[in-house]
């Protein structure tokens, strides 16, 4: 049985996201926005010290491996909202769940392509990050092929010195191991699109979305 304060955060999620087109994943507190080649993720985050709910909204490009879910563009929209009193709280979260679906509908407007990634993803110091993997791949599929393959060429060599722990470094191993088959593929631009559409579908299958073939890609 749902606690009070999570049915109030589910109702409100509800009203607002159900009708432009989100779904709930589970019976979690994230709802998804499926874009084919990305999911807008919305998220009413809990607190481990007390009843009530962070917002976070921010799309999750699908073109990894991983089986989990990242905030790669967006994130935290607001700070905590406390639950004391019923009435006080429905009215908080029913405003967090408009400015989520006033959030989605933004994100919507400005990922239209794969090829803003490039653009809008923030750089990062580092070579080997994740803000650099998305940059490349949104270059490679924007056929922008020589800056792509340098990209994924310097994130075939993981640096251990940003990795501060062992999990960190199985990690960045096989992300470097990935990067430099997907560079080797980039000498044939068709072959890496059809690589980049099956890991792209193994990703949705393995967060239970719907099989599409209108991926946007």
């Amino acid at each position: 049985m749902q606690s009070p304060h999570t049915k109030i955060i589910a109702d409100a999620a509800k009203r607002n996201l159900s009708p432009i087109g989100l779904t709930r994943k589970g019976r979690s507190r994230i709802w998804l926005d499926d874009r084919g080649w990305y999911v807008t993720v919305v998220e009413f985050q809990p607190s481990g010290l007390s009843k009530g709910s962070y917002l976070n909204v921010g799309a999750h490009f699908l073109w990894v491996w991983s089986e989990g879910i990242s905030f790669d563009f967006g994130y935290r929209l607001n700070g905590f909202v406390a639950f004391e009193a019923n009435e006080s709280f429905v009215a908080e979260i029913e405003q967090l769940a408009v400015a989520a679906a006033k959030e989605v509908e933004r994100l919507r407007s400005v990922l239209v392509n794969t090829a803003i990634v490039a653009e809008i993803v923030p750089p990062n110091p580092h070579p080997t990050s994740w803000s650099t993997y998305h940059k490349a791949m949104s270059l490679a599929l924007s056929s922008v092929t020589n800056e792509a393959t340098a990209l994924f060429t310097g994130l075939a060599k993981p640096a251990f010195e940003w990795c501060h722990t062992e999990s960190g470094r199985s990690h960045e191993i096989e992300r470097a191991a990935k990067c430099k088959v997907l560079a080797r593929k980039l000498r044939d631009p068709v072959s890496f699109r059809a690589a980049i559409i099956e890991l792209i579908a193994a990703h949705r299958k393995s967060l239970h979305l719907n099989e599409r073939t209108d991926l946007g890609i």
